[in-house]
């Protein structure tokens, strides 16, 4: 299912819709009067943060062990 966000272009309230809403909403609304983007639901969006932060703290992890490891060996 694809999701879309909607902004209206004077207002600027934003809203996520999927596909059944967005048909419904463009019947009633003027589709000239928004921006309209293409996006991730909002459970991917959530999966999507949560693994960019488990590898950002890897990789920080990561770094510290290889920086100690330098440190105790010019020692």
């Amino acid at each position: 299912m694809r999701y879309f966000k909607v902004t209206n272009r004077q207002t600027r309230n934003a809203q996520i819709l999927n596909d059944v809403e967005f048909s419904v909403f463009f019947k009633k609304n003027n589709i000239r009067d928004y921006a309209i983007y293409k996006t991730l639901s909002p459970k991917d969006k959530a999966f999507n943060n949560m693994i960019d932060t488990i590898a950002t703290s890897l990789f920080a992890v990561a770094f510290i062990v290889l920086i100690t490891n330098f440190i105790t060996n010019l020692i």
